[in-house]
Order: structure tokens, then sequence, then C-alpha cells
């Protein structure tokens, strides 16, 4: 559900490039063994450096970084779907009829599907969380947009005081920004 294959990150990678975004440039994509651990893709290398990780922070990050992450968000919400239309119409061509909720809802729906066909035993606090948000999804009629997921400082580059580049797109998918 989440965490895609490296095939469909690479085209969302492609597709944030093509529509202009601070994203390293995608060259290509390919396979070096059997099964999906093969999987990788090439990107031109980006100037910068991370100096945070998931969890700590070793050094401050600068206001001007946070404010282009800001910036690079408003513009990838901001993305039509037309704008990169190869890649929409390659993985889910659905999302030129669907709102922002109906990308939300169906998203909601495939994570209670993963949920439910882990084995292990069911989750009340999951069930309840779960229900909460499908009874509190904001109405949305506006298209679905790309959605990083994951954009935060340790998934970033920047050099000084500059935003270099948005990394690591494997939780992108189409929702409400």
């Amino acid at each position: 559900v989440d965490g895609m294959p490296i095939r469909r990150e690479f085209g969302v990678v492609k597709a944030a490039w093509s529509a202009g975004l601070m994203v390293p440039e995608p060259l290509w994509e390919g396979r070096v063994g059997d099964g999906e651990d093969g999987d990788l893709y090439a990107m031109r290398r980006a100037d910068g450096s991370c100096t945070t990780d998931l969890l700590t922070v070793t050094s401050p990050v600068p206001r001007t970084v946070l404010l282009g992450i800001a910036e690079q968000l408003a513009r990838l919400h901001r993305t039509a779907l037309d704008r990169i239309r190869p890649f929409v119409t390659q993985y889910d061509p659905e999302l030129f009829h669907q709102s922002a909720s109906d990308a939300v809802r169906k998203r909601l729906t495939a994570w209670d599907a993963l949920w439910r066909s882990a084995p292990r035993l069911p989750s009340v606090l999951e069930q309840h969380l779960l229900g909460w948000l499908y009874r509190n999804l904001p109405d949305n009629p506006e298209p679905p947009s790309l959605v990083h997921g994951d954009c935060s400082p340790h998934n970033c580059l920047w050099d000084g005081e500059r935003l270099t580049a948005v990394i690591d797109w494997e939780w992108g998918h189409f929702g409400d920004p």
C-alpha cells in the first residue's frame, strides 16, 4: 500500500521532475537481479547534504530551508494532474474522475485491507482510529494532488541556507494536500 515498488517511485520522481519540482533529475531505472530486491533507479547527483535523520537533528535546519520545503510542497500540491498525465495514466487513470476525498478514501480502504490481511491479532485501537478517519474525512471536491507522504528535513538536501532537493519519494501518493 505504501512503500511503493522502485519502478513506481521512479515514475513519481519523473513526474515531479517534469512538473519542475526541486528533485534530482531521474536518469533510468532497471533491475540487477531477480525480484524486487534487484530493482533500482539512478538520478543525477544533487548538491547539498542532510544534517538530520528521522529521529535526531545533529544541527539546526536553516529557516530558509524550511521555507523552501514549504514552497516545494505548495508547488507539488498545485500541480494539475494533466501536467503529470503520463504517470497518472500509467498508475491510476481513475484519478482524473475522482475528488481528493475519493483518493483519500481509496487509500484508507487499502490500508484497512492491508492491516486485515496481516497475520496478527486484531487491534481495537487500529479499528477505532480507522473508523475515526473515515468518519472525519474532510469533503474536498477538488481533484487529488500528488503528495510526497514523508516530506520533512530528513528527506531533503540543502547547501548552506538553500534547499537543493526533495528526495525519497517512496511514500508518494495521490490525495488531499
